[in-house]
């Protein structure tokens, strides 16, 4: 019991040392120490801690004389199966970056690990394979007084699982709720430019014109359509370019269509007259939002019904004609002209006359102008409106089949809900 003990201690030393020799260094030093030669064949360089372990298996292998061959085979293969496990499990727990991974400490409960002492008939049946990568289970046995103790192999393999790499978790970077975004555009060849082109599921339009002439239709479908002519005629004895003086560009955006239109300047050498004509026609649903701005040129609306109706030109006269919305109109220079129309309506223009027949209001009602006159057909009664009526030059006439009435600068009547503003600075009003 006394060699088992130290040879378990011997053991254990070898166990808790760290890995510097080969496996057949090891296997060298305990066949030598069996034959009691003390010259291991290894390297001049061992380190220090390696010439000690063999000094105790010689020191070991002199004290007990009656181990025969056998027992010492038995533990030359136990002790290069520990070898090559150790070797071999720090090649596999290498990290991908070849890093080594360390692994906790088995148990601390665990007993030393006690070699099988048994006779040579008895150790016959238990002999290990040549290859010392495998051991057979039978090569490593409890001591009778530790049945609690757990083999090397087995602690190893109770060591807790590496754990895996956490993957990277995936995001969505698409957008389908953006809004979607359409652009195009055509450009005149030979002062000529004409486009007819269709549009659907559009809720609002706004067109942008430099020099525009505009006709607004609406209609009872769906699409939007629209009809442009561009068309330049030059006379004289002059030399230019002909292409590309005039843009027609639309980008929709949230169903919200942008119309552009661009002219260029003209460049040439000579003498000449030019005769430009820039009109655009467009027809669109009911329920579309309409904005119209033109630097220069006439906007006519007709059969419109929308939500909101914007008329804006820089030089031009504003006409709409059976129409239904909330109307803002306003003109720099140029005349209003409002027919058959209900809303509520808001309607200015620095120098020209505004005019009405049939103008049905339902919201309350501003009509101003700088320089001109006003003169407009209600039918609502005067029970429903609150009219203030004012000029600084000129003067104010109501001319209505229950109320006739007459001032030279401001008259107030009625007390209705529906509040009518007309104002002009110099001009006459008149309301019938």
């Amino acid at each position: 019991m006394n060699s088992e003990v130290k040879l378990n201690q011997l053991f254990e030393a070898l166990k808790s040392e760290k890995t510097t020799t080969e496996i057949s260094d090891v296997a060298s030093w305990i066949h030598t120490a069996a034959l009691g030669n003390a010259t291991p064949k290894t390297n001049e360089h061992a380190i220090q801690k390696d010439t000690i372990m063999v000094d105790q298996l010689n020191g070991t292998a002199r004290f007990y004389p009656q181990l025969d061959l056998s027992g010492w085979l038995t533990v030359r293969t136990l002790l290069t199966a520990v070898v090559s496990a150790a070797l071999i499990g720090s090649m596999f727990v290498l990290s991908d970056n070849d890093e080594p991974v360390h692994l906790s400490e088995p148990n601390k409960v665990s007993a030393p690990v006690v070699l099988d002492t048994t006779t040579n008939s008895e150790n016959q049946q238990s002999k290990p394979s040549s290859s010392p990568l495998f051991l057979q289970p039978n090569l490593i046995q409890p001591s009778a007084d530790s049945s609690s103790e757990v083999p090397l192999l087995l602690a190893l393999e109770n060591q807790p699982a590496i754990e895996p790499f956490v993957p990277i978790p995936s995001f969505d970077f698409s957008y389908s709720d953006l809004p979607k975004t359409e652009t195009g555009f055509w450009n005149s060849f030979e002062d000529h430019l004409q486009v007819d082109t269709t549009f659907n599921g559009i809720t609002s339009i706004v067109l942008v014109g430099d020099k525009c002439d505009i006709a607004i239709h609406g209609n009872s479908g769906t699409d939007v359509t629209i009809k442009y002519d561009y068309h330049l005629k030059a006379k004289g004895l002059f030399s230019r370019n002909k292409d590309g003086h005039c843009k027609l560009s639309y980008e929709i955006n949230d169903s919200v269509l942008k119309l552009y239109v661009k002219r260029s300047n003209q460049t040439y050498s000579g003498i000449s007259t030019l005769d430009e004509s820039s009109t655009i026609d467009m027809h669109i649903p009911e329920g579309i939002d309409v904005r119209m701005d033109s630097d220069l040129g006439d906007i006519a609306a007709e059969g419109l019904k929308g939500k909101t109706i914007k008329l804006h030109s820089s030089l031009g006269d504003i006409t709409a004609q059976n129409c239904s919305g909330n109307f803002d109109l306003n003109t720099a220079l140029g005349d209003i002209s409002l027919n058959d129309v209900q809303g509520k309506i808001t309607s200015n223009t620095d120098m020209g006359d505004i005019t009405g027949e049939r103008i049905t209001i339902t919201e309350a009602c501003s009509l101003t102008t700088s320089l001109g006159d006003i003169d407009v057909q209600l039918t609502n009664s005067l029970t429903e409106c609150r009219l203030d009526l004012s000029t600084s030059l000129g003067n104010v006439k109501v001319d209505r089949p229950e109320l006739t009435e007459k001032s030279h600068d401001r008259l107030k009547i009625g007390t209705g809900k529906l509040k009518v503003i007309m104002n002009t600075s110099l001009g006459k009003i008149k309301v019938r």
